[in-house]
């Protein structure tokens, strides 16, 4: 720089609408039952889960808060591992329209009785399913997509 140029950046100008838009959702907060809604729906979802892999004799775990609930895979035999009932869980709900993150559920504050009961209702056909791929030894063969790795997995 010269002397007497003038530097001026704008990195973090933007920072007055994050601001505009965190007081928008704390006064969302403060006088609405959201957050009271997302624990009952997160509940309800996460005891859905629970009861339908159980039900279904399948090697996973639901744990979390019901603000932040996972499904966690246990594989078993030779070729069952838990990225492959992983990925195939998330396959199929992606084909019935249920996006699942590859690591936790974000139950959401917006969430209704009707959208849980969606949400379980693809599950449970789901589990129906990777039951019987399982028991037919099949669920490999039946992935529709490549198998998704950790992205922080050593690789060789």
């Amino acid at each position: 720089l010269n002397v007497g140029d003038i530097f001026s950046s704008w990195t973090f100008a933007g920072e007055t609408t994050a601001l505009a838009a965190r007081n928008a959702t704390l006064l969302v907060l403060e006088t609405t039952n959201a957050l009271a809604n997302l624990h009952a729906q997160g509940q309800r979802y996460g005891d859905g889960l629970v009861e339908i892999l159980a039900r279904y004799e399948l090697p996973a775990t639901v744990w979390g808060h019901p603000s932040r609930l996972a499904v966690r895979w246990k594989g078993f035999g030779p070729t069952v591992n838990a990225e492959l009932l992983r990925t195939w869980w998330m396959a199929e709900h992606a084909r019935r329209g249920v996006l699942l993150g590859i690591g936790v559920i974000f139950p959401q504050s917006c969430w209704d009785d009707n959208d849980v009961t969606l949400l379980l209702e693809a599950a449970n056909e789901v589990a129906h399913l990777m039951r019987d791929a399982i028991d037919l030894g099949v669920l490999a063969e039946q992935c529709p997509c490549p198998i998704i790795a950790d992205v922080l997995a050593v690789r060789p």
